[in-house]
């Protein structure tokens, strides 16, 4: 592989990365707030489970109920998303 087809490579690469990044930010803003936010406070911000229920006020189970659903949701709308584009 030469640097040229290297470089058309990571071209390409980057054009996808950043498709999927705006696909990804497109179907959070679709969820309800509620999931938005419970996604973003485990996956960006990196907290664990036990942080975001004493943050949200809830019990621990209803936490992982609720963040399990969130990225269900977002897994549909992920899904659906690219379903529209082809």
């Amino acid at each position: 592989m030469d640097l040229k087809h290297a470089e058309q490579l990571g071209d390409d690469f980057s054009a996808r990365s950043l498709e999927n990044m705006i696909a990804l930010q497109t179907a959070l803003n679709d969820l309800p707030r509620k999931y938005r936010e419970i996604i973003l406070l485990r996956l960006a911000e990196e907290l664990p489970f036990n942080e975001i229920a004493l943050c949200l006020e809830k019990n621990l189970e209803a936490v992982k109920s609720l963040f399990r659903r969130a990225i269900s949701a977002l897994k549909i709308k992920m899904e659906s998303n690219y379903s529209a584009r082809l």
